[in-house]
Parts: C-alpha cells; structure tokens; sequence
C-alpha cells in the first residue's frame, strides 16, 4: 500500500486550475457570463486550499435557474467530485502492484477499496519516505494530506511518529498554508458569504438579508454566540465540510498539542493556533468544535490571556450529563443522605 500511494498521482476536476479551465471552456462566447474569479466574489463557490467548494444548494439553485449564463457554471459544479488515478511507471513494473495498479487506472477499483492493515504506519511513511521539495513545503503537505485521505485518514500524533526534523518540517508546513489563508476569510467575508447563501436558497435579494444576521461582534465570546445562531447551523456545518483539509492537518496538529507531556502552559504550538484562528473564522469553527470535547486542549486556551473568557464561556455551557457513561448518570443523579 506504501509503494503503491508513494507513486500514485490524483488529478482532482476541483482542483483551481481545472475548474478555471472547465469553467472557460463551457462558458458561452459573448454572452456576459461572469468571470471565475468574479464568480468567487459573488460567494458563488469558494477556492479553499487550491480547491472549489460549493454547498449543496447553490448547485440545486443554479440548475434550477433558467440562466444561460450559469451554463457554465452548472458544468464546472456538476463535476467537481471527479478524481482521476495514475500509477507511475515505477510501481506498474512491479509484479506485486501490476494487476491492482492496471485496475486504479481503468476505473475498476479505487484505492479507498483497497484494504490497509496498517494504515497509520503507512500515512507517517508517506510523509517522511515521499521526496520533499524544501522550497516548496505546502505542496509536499498538499499531496500528503491527498494520499492520507485515501486511508480515511487514521489518526497521528506528529510527534510520536516522525523524527523530530519531519514534525518540524510538517508543522512549518501546516503553518504556512494557514498564514497564507489559502481561501480562508475573515470575519466580514463569512457573515457576507453567509448572506448569499440565504439569499440564494431563499430567493431574497441579499440587500434585504443584511438586518436578518447581525453584524460582527467584536469579541471572540460574542462571536461564539454569534456563530450559535440557530439560522447559521446549516451554513456552519457546509463551512467545516469545505475546509475538510484543513480540518485534518489542524486536528493533527492539535492530536500533538493534546498529547504533549510537560509541555509549557499555554502550549506554544496551541498559542499559535489560537492567534491565526482570531481572525479566520474557519480556523476558529475548527478549533472550537474540538475545543467542546477536549479538556487538555481547553486548558491551554484558559491559559492563554487572549483566549481565558472563551475558555469560560465554553466552560460555562458544559453539559456533563450528556457526556457521561450511562452508569455515571444513576450515579450523579443521587442525593446525599439527609444526615450526611
């Protein structure tokens, strides 16, 4: 299975440069059709770390218009779960890959079907056997986090299966990608992506919306109840399915951050997380959702001064009872005796 992924290629009909061509290619001469990038900058999809994204129901609302103008838009979308597998000569020639290798090619078989004993094993072998260009460290962790997907993407802690020079070099990776954004907004760009999408689901110009979802608070508590607005559930939810990438190399992350032993307080590497996610929501969404079911995560984010009244908030909202074993609820039901 490591040979096999180490020299597998993935071609993605998401990928940025693909749909602009798709999207060129169908788009009609001369009829005004909208540009991709302005396309983006009317929250009709997103491009989140070199791929598009879109929910659901602006796909339903764009077929279902009867504009010619979304033609190409409708084909771009329609396609863009298209993955196309090529195995490198070097793997085909070998006896034990061939006839499996034949088959990814052909469409017969997926690599996702292909059964993995030990898929954690080969996710840490991929990072640190697989060739990196140093110059260009987010590429490398671009099509280690392709590959890791395939294995449904087994749960690591960096620093326990990588040298120290490979954690490193994976977390300066993983930092670059969220420094630089990679599609990722800021608070004022989600609340207006936000309202394009009611206002496309509900057929309501998004002029009339802007009272409907208040504006951004300016504290990271009142952001938190604001993202807990139950109009926004659904938009959240679409919100963590777009950033699924980025979702996973952060969880990685944070697995390293849970699991350090004797580590400063707040942990530096969680310091870090927390002040690249104040001002991207999407970060934040991330973070705060594992922050709801991890103690030791929590405690850094208490810990850490910028991020202590979110910390409280979080606490305040616990709900203990939903979390605990069955037999634990009998338990903590009981009252103490009258004369104790």
């Amino acid at each position: 299975m490591l040979e096999l992924l180490l020299h597998l290629d993935i071609a993605f009909a998401s990928d940025e440069e693909v749909a602009r061509a798709t999207y060129a290619a169908a788009r009609p001469n001369n009829s005004g059709a909208p540009n991709f990038d302005a396309l983006i900058e009317d929250h009709r999809f997103r491009v989140i770390w070199g791929r598009i994204s879109a929910p659901f129901e602006f796909s339903r609302a764009d077929q279902a218009a009867a504009d010619a103008m979304l033609t190409a838009l409708q084909a771009m979308l329609k396609g863009r779960f298209e993955e196309t597998y090529r195995v490198a000569d070097t793997a085909r020639s070998q006896a034990e890959l061939a006839l499996v290798a034949a088959s990814i090619e052909r469409g017969e078989i997926s690599p996702q079907a292909i059964g993995c004993q030990a898929p954690e094993w080969v996710a840490a072998r991929l990072w640190d056997r697989a060739p990196r260009d140093s110059s260009d460290k987010t590429a490398a962790l671009r099509l280690w986090v392709d590959r890791w997907h395939l294995l449904s993407s087994p749960a690591l802690i960096p620093a326990l299966v990588w040298s120290d020079t490979d954690f490193v070099a994976f977390w300066e990776a993983a930092v670059e990608v969220l420094e630089s954004r990679a599609g990722l907004v800021n608070w004022d760009e989600m609340r207006a992506g936000f309202i394009a999408r009611m206002a496309m689901v509900s057929g309501v110009s998004p002029s009339n919306l802007g009272a409907y979802l208040p504006a951004i608070p300016g504290t990271l508590v009142d952001r938190v109840l604001w993202l807990e607005n139950n109009r926004l559930k659904r938009a959240v939810m679409d919100t963590l399915l777009a950033c699924k990438s980025i979702s996973g190399i952060v969880g990685l992350l944070l697995n390293g951050i849970e699991a350090a032993d004797h580590a400063e307080a707040p942990h530096p590497f969680a310091a870090k997380l927390l002040a690249l996610a104040a001002d991207r929501p999407d970060l934040f969404l991330i973070i705060l959702f594992r922050l709801r079911v991890s103690p030791k995560l929590l405690a850094d984010v208490l810990l850490n001064p910028p991020t202590s009244a979110l910390a409280c908030l979080i606490i305040g909202q616990w709900q203990p009872l939903a979390q605990l074993p069955a037999w634990a609820t009998d338990f903590s039901a009981r009252r103490p005796h009258k004369d104790s």
